[in-house]
């Protein structure tokens, strides 16, 4: 590539030149990367700067080939293996280079956690553990009965006493895997919510008066309970039970109340009632004084069947 010179004349007296000067002149740069960065993203450099790049591989990845051209030839790294540096550039600029997958130099096992309702979590455990590296997930027997999502196996309604095998593969080297056969998974329609899983407030919600909170230290509340796919309630072991349901927008719709006496004593045996269509939610009140039911809030406890 040749100067450009810019030529001023003038027209008269018969375009004589009065000066000449050079312009700048530049060089492309062009890059030909795989799975690997260049630490620079310029297209041009102009001529008799200074240019200097390092390449380095894509996580996961190492390099396996790497070159830089100044004008058709090629150059020599400088400092780390793939830094290069030109002191005065008088020529295009060519980088070109390719990075493949690393190896992971171990292995990896499977754990079952602790079932959650319908939900089994997954872990991925390595040797040795400064391997971590992800996985994917897939199933390869038993698909019909459940799914998998980030770690989580998710039991299908369809699932009774199945069986299902998960497979782990590593995203660094697919040769390192590992599954795991779950054996007698059902799926469980019921939810059980205990004492402690929910947050009390004192008082009373009187579903006789729309929902009304009275206050009343005998009693105590909870807070909103979703109810979304389920369609009855069961309240076991806690007299003077009430429910209070609501829609999406947390809307009193109605209210039922399981006073739990049967012949002038407590109940203690479960008492169910259906979930009426349109709740979405409910909040539940109990007596909490010990003096009135034995075991108190303790003793409360609901489940929700779909």
């Amino acid at each position: 590539m040749g100067q450009r010179l810019i030529i001023r004349g003038a027209s008269w007296p018969g375009n004589a030149i009065d000066s000449i000067s050079p312009s700048t002149i530049y060089y492309n740069v062009t890059y030909s990367l795989s799975n690997a960065n260049a630490s620079v993203s310029v297209s041009r450099v102009a001529a008799g700067s200074s240019f200097s790049v390092t390449i380095t591989p894509a996580s996961g990845y190492a390099i396996s080939s790497c070159s830089v051209t100044h004008g058709g030839l090629s150059l020599a790294p400088t400092g780390s293996s793939y830094s290069y540096y030109i002191g005065s550039v008088s020529g295009d600029i060519v980088i070109t280079a390719s990075a493949t997958a690393q190896a992971a130099s171990g292995s990896i096992s499977l754990s079952a956690g602790t079932r959650t309702r319908n939900s089994i979590p997954i872990t991925v455990s390595y040797s040795p553990s400064s391997m971590t590296q992800g996985v994917s997930w897939s199933i390869t027997a038993g698909s019909s009965y459940a799914s998998i999502a980030n770690g989580v196996l998710t039991l299908n309604s369809s699932a009774s006493g199945a069986s299902v095998t998960v497979r782990a593969v590593s995203t660094s080297d697919p040769s390192v895997e590992a599954s795991l056969t779950l054996t007698n998974l059902s799926y469980d329609p019921t939810l059980t919510i205990l004492s402690g899983d929910v947050t009390w407030t004192d008082g009373y919600i009187n579903v006789n008066t729309n929902a009304q909170v009275t206050n009343n230290h005998n009693y105590a509340f909870t807070g909103y309970i979703s109810v979304t796919g389920f369609s009855s309630l069961t309240s076991v072991n806690h007299p003077q039970h009430a429910v209070a349901f609501y829609d999406s927008s947390k809307n009193y719709l109605s209210g039922w109340v399981d006073d739990g006496i049967q012949s002038g004593v407590y109940a203690t045996e479960p008492h169910t009632t259906a979930i009426p269509s349109g709740a979405a939610f409910i909040r539940c009140n109990s007596v909490q004084s010990t003096s009135v039911s034995p075991g108190g809030l303790s003793s409360w406890s609901l489940t929700l069947t779909e």
